[in-house]
């Protein structure tokens, strides 16, 4: 396992770094066609800016984080996931598109610190409800986000 997770958290990793994650990776377009319909929700929400940077956590196999790759587009967008093979399969599917403004990493949220007043926008479809510590989670994608993110 490539995360660190929070001590409350180690079920968490350990499902969605192993079977929960590789049942995800494998049915991903079931499970993309299935959330797509909120997309238009979560992007009008969100606003993304053409140059903006931006934050997805609980970002699965990519889809969304690819989605807001290419609306900010001159932007930058990190995907971050507790699940390597997701993480894997969203870097596989972002060179396959020819994203070269995304990257994603394998991390826990609850005890990842990013770099502060970084992202303009943080996003999630799913990811915030796993959080075994979700004031520890938000406090460091409040971090994260530059002033008036």
């Amino acid at each position: 396992m490539g995360a660190t997770a929070a001590p409350g958290n180690l079920e968490q990793l350990r499902a969605w770094d192993g079977g929960e994650g590789d049942h995800w990776t494998e049915h991903e377009d079931r499970y993309n066609a299935a959330s797509q319909r909120f997309d238009p929700h979560l992007f009008a929400a969100a606003n993304v800016a053409v140059s903006e940077r931006i934050l997805d956590f609980g970002c699965g196999c990519g889809l969304s984080t690819r989605q807001a790759a290419r609306l900010t587009q001159t932007g930058a967008v990190l995907g971050v996931d507790l699940s390597r093979r997701m993480v894997e399969r969203a870097r596989r599917r972002a060179g396959e598109e020819g994203l070269d403004n995304v990257r994603f990493e394998q991390a826990d949220v609850q005890t990842r610190r990013f770099q502060p007043d970084t992202y303009e926008v943080a996003i999630s479809r799913f990811g915030s409800m796993f959080f075994a510590d979700p004031v520890a989670a938000f406090r460091n994608v409040y971090a994260a986000l530059a002033p008036g993110g």
